[in-house]
C-alpha cells in the first residue's frame, strides 16, 4: 500500500485510474463493489470514490432494480 492510501490522502482522480482497491486501501467513500479477487490479498473492489455508499453510480445500478410499476385494474381485465 501507498504512503499516500495509508495516509487517506487518496484523491478521486487516483482512484479512477486504479484496477481496484484491496480490503485495506478501502476508505469511507470508496465503493464496495467486488470486481474479482487476487490469492495473494483476497477480494478487489472497485475502490472508486462514492456520493452515496456503498457502491458508485455504475454499481448502484447494477445492484439495485427499481421497484416495479403498480398494475391499474384496467390492466387486469
Amino acid at each position: 500500500m501507498s504512503d499516500d492510501a495509508a495516509s487517506g490522502n487518496v484523491d478521486a482522480a487516483q482512484y479512477q485510474q486504479r484496477e481496484g482497491a484491496t480490503i485495506l486501501e478501502l476508505r469511507i467513500f470508496s465503493c464496495r463493489y467486488v470486481i474479482g479477487s487476487d490469492d495473494s490479498v483476497g477480494a478487489i473492489f472497485c475502490g472508486v470514490t462514492v456520493i452515496k455508499p456503498p457502491y458508485c453510480t455504475d454499481h448502484r445500478a447494477l445492484c439495485y432494480l427499481a421497484p416495479p410499476k403498480p398494475l391499474k385494474v384496467s390492466d387486469l381485465r
